[in-house]
């Protein structure tokens, strides 16, 4: 099976999120796609993020409506913080007959030689990049990008940072999260 991953924090997923994750379904032909929360990312240590099971069980309402998109919680059995390298190897060794698309955006790709052994990660899987608002490929090695797949799409300028910006001023979020998502926010007073 061709299987995307979408790994995040998700401090909320939104719509934008789905959007990117069905857009790259469809345009690579992929059989799923997984969300992979990330119990304690990398790049986020020690700053201030909603509990592990909250993040996932918004996420499983938000893809609930879609056969094709499932919530994979392998992250929270492995040493944190999470490394994507460790999650694909994981994956590899308990699903080798997978193939593996790595769902990223394009501030993350421009970023990826700093992520924890890239090499490894390119012989796990493939990196299937969106793109994201003021980041382009310049930088990025020939080598590395022919290895990747990059998805021309309409840039989505949804960010958790502005959901939880906005729940935590009393604004609306119709419409930036699934309904599912906006009203377990409310009936759990998130980001207050």
């Amino acid at each position: 099976m061709k299987i995307g991953i979408f790994g995040g924090t998700f401090d909320p997923v939104h719509t934008g999120h789905l959007i990117i994750a069905e857009f790259i379904r469809e345009a690579l032909s992929l059989n799923q796609v997984w969300f992979v929360p990330a119990p304690e990312p990398p790049h986020k240590t020690g700053l201030a993020i909603t509990d592990f099971n909250i993040r996932a069980e918004m996420l499983e309402l938000a893809v609930q409506s879609n056969p094709a998109f499932t919530v994979n919680r392998i992250e929270s059995d492995l040493p944190q913080p999470s490394f994507t390298v460790h999650t694909l190897k994981r994956l590899t060794d308990t699903y080798p007959q997978n193939l593996y698309f790595l769902i990223i955006g394009g501030d993350s790709f421009a970023a990826f030689r700093q992520w924890k052994d890239p090499e490894s990660i390119l012989e796990l899987c493939t990196p299937a990049v969106y793109p994201r608002p003021g980041f382009d490929y310049t930088g990025i090695s020939p080598e590395v990008l022919k290895k990747a797949v990059m998805l021309p799409w309409p840039l989505v300028e949804i960010s958790s940072t502005m959901i939880r910006e906005r729940v935590r001023a009393g604004l609306s979020v119709r419409y930036l999260v699934p309904e599912p998502v906006e009203n377990y926010i409310l009936t759990h007073h998130l980001y207050r």
